[in-house]
């Protein structure tokens, strides 16, 4: 393309050529082109200016939720337009840019120190046995509740890198804000506490911490489900321990009372017994710290005394029974048999009151201590009636 002059035919100035360049919206072509020819014009994007008033003003908007506005200012700086009027030699635009860039910088340092700090305490946390496994994190694998933190948006970050840079009273409202959002989460999500505290933090730490708040939030509300889904269980539990304490504690008595004299079992309660102490284990490990599970643990206590004492009642009728056994078996009895035919041929028939009196003692000495081991199993069982 050429341009005829009063010296001759021209080119039109490299500018134009920018028309072919696939890199460029028509926007920038236009804008490149008009600073070629006129670099001093006030600055303009879009029909808007952008000199620092107006921009702030645009900040202002997108802070208060404009979305259109921050786009605007998303977009201003996509396309590089402030780079574009700084190389043409406007040197406000020159001094904006470089106090934005400067204010991006320090965000994206302080980002970096946040997740650097998160990923460390990750790394040294140790897994929390208590804690509720979800069945989707298992199948599916974690959550976004789970992920490390996301970054904002260009959109949403524009206009604050503006308002740090610019707007020291919008820092303090966010400092203010944070200070008090952070001490409220730091109650059900501690490891906010290591972000720092907001009052001495730059702007660019400020606009960090408040990156994170969205996944403070997310931490304190899953701790909150869990910590409500843990108190369900425990209290769930808490029911069903009572209820098999009262029903271990019915039973060994029951057995205990109505234990025979002439042929004692100790085997059922023995087993019962055993169910008990390990219900006793189970009770000792649970958690609960409530008023009513305290109750509860302090009456199995209190009874864990007379059981452990009619285990130990069980273990000597035990013992005896099976002595018994051999002192008042068949053998023995043959051994008697053959005895007393043999004395009543010695001695006659005189012989047989001996022996009689023989067998009474022997069989007194065997039983008596059983007899009174089944009283005494018997009186500890009615202390346990409920």
């Amino acid at each position: 393309m050429v341009h005829r002059g009063a010296e001759g035919p021209e080119r039109y100035p490299p500018a134009a050529d920018l028309r072919y360049d696939s890199g460029l919206g028509v926007d920038e072509q236009l804008l490149r082109f008009i600073l070629h020819f006129a670099p001093g014009i006030p600055p303009t994007w879009q029909g808007r200016g952008i000199e620092l008033p107006a921009l702030l003003a645009q900040a202002s908007q997108a802070l208060l939720g404009d979305e259109a506005a921050a786009r605007w200012l998303e977009q201003l700086r996509q396309r590089r337009v402030l780079e574009t009027y700084a190389a043409a030699g406007n040197a406000q635009m020159a001094e904006l840019l470089a106090r934005w860039n400067a204010a991006a910088q320090s965000f994206e340092d302080a980002w970096s120190n946040c997740l650097a700090l998160l990923q460390k305490r990750e790394a040294q946390t140790t897994p929390d046995p208590a804690r509720v496994v979800r069945f989707d994190d298992l199948v599916y694998g974690p959550t976004a509740d789970n992920m490390r933190p996301v970054r904002p948006p260009p959109a949403m970050l524009q206009p604050r890198l503006l308002a740090i840079a610019y707007d020291p009273a919008w820092v303090e409202r966010l400092r203010a804000k944070l200070t008090r959002e952070l001490t409220a989460l730091a109650v059900q999500a501690p490891w906010t506490t290591e972000l720092g505290d907001p009052r001495p933090m730059s702007p660019a730490q400020l606009l960090a911490c408040e990156a994170l708040l969205p996944e403070a939030r997310k931490t304190a509300e899953r701790q909150a489900r869990e910590h409500e889904l843990r108190q369900q269980q425990q209290t769930d539990e808490s029911a069903e321990l009572h209820a098999a304490l009262r029903g271990s504690l019915a039973q060994i008595g029951l057995y205990a009372r109505e234990m025979s004299l002439l042929l004692p079992d100790a085997n059922p309660l023995h087993q019962t017994l055993d169910q008990h102490a390990s219900l006793m284990a189970r009770i000792r490990a649970h958690a609960a710290t409530d008023e009513a599970w305290l109750s509860v643990r302090r009456q199995a206590l209190r009874t864990e005394p007379v059981t452990l004492r009619l285990r130990e009642q069980c273990d000597h009728l035990s013992e005896r029974a099976a002595a018994n056994t051999g002192w008042l078996g068949g053998q023995m009895g043959i051994f008697g048999f053959v005895a007393l035919i043999v004395l009543v041929e010695l001695f006659g028939p005189l012989a047989i009151l001996p022996m009689l009196a023989v067998a009474a003692a022997l069989i007194a000495w065997r039983t008596l201590p059983a007899l009174l081991r089944v009283q005494d199993i018997r009186q500890l069982g009615r202390k346990l009636n409920l």
